[in-house]
């Protein structure tokens, strides 16, 4: 993996981290709830990385 692009993934870890701790502040169920829902997205969107552009795409290019 590139330098730059393990360092995007790093900072993006982090404010996902700031993310679920300002959530939580107010309401941990609903900060879990959250990032479960994140994480199955994110999976499902790694073994299927076109299942919801296929949708969009035209009959014929």
């Amino acid at each position: 993996m590139p330098k730059g692009k393990a360092r995007s993934i790093r900072w993006a870890m982090r404010d996902l981290d700031q993310i679920v701790v300002h959530i939580a502040h107010d309401n941990p169920q609903a900060a879990r709830k959250w990032i479960s829902k994140l994480k199955k997205t994110a999976e499902h969107a790694a073994r299927m990385p076109l299942a919801s552009v296929s949708a969009k795409l035209p009959d014929r290019l």
